[in-house]
């Protein structure tokens, strides 16, 4: 019985490890990702002047498969919106990034990860 305990403890450990990886592989890209830069800093200043009309430019980007719209809630995006009148939105963008908590928690999270990885938009399967 405890081989079996060490084992789950271990296979857990070694997966909480790769997924560690993956993290930090999409916030390496991205930090060098310029056009998720651009797109921040467009929804951004669309948030600025029109936030009614920021939610339906963040679906549109969403359904073409831009990675920024993938990989962040559109809450996560607006909360950081908010935050740009105090900063460079280089800055705020590198914030919004570098925190793994931003990123989406569910079930798409490590598929959306390794599409980005490998093909950069992230387009799932249809049908």
């Amino acid at each position: 019985m405890n081989k079996c305990k060490y084992f789950v403890i271990l296979f857990y450990l070694i997966i909480s490890f790769v997924k560690g990886q993956q993290v930090d592989a999409v916030q390496v890209k991205l930090k060098e990702d310029h056009l998720s830069l651009e797109t921040f800093k467009y929804l951004s200043a669309t948030y600025q002047k029109k936030q009614e009309k920021t939610y339906q430019l963040y679906i549109a980007l969403y359904n073409i498969g831009i990675p920024l719209v993938r990989l962040f809630e559109y809450e996560t995006l607006q909360s950081y919106f908010n935050k740009n009148s105090q900063n460079n939105l280089k800055e705020v963008y590198i914030l919004l990034i570098s925190d793994d908590k931003n990123y989406i928690n569910d079930d798409r999270r490590e598929e959306y990860f390794q599409k980005y990885l490998k093909d950069y938009f992230i387009m799932p399967p249809t049908g």
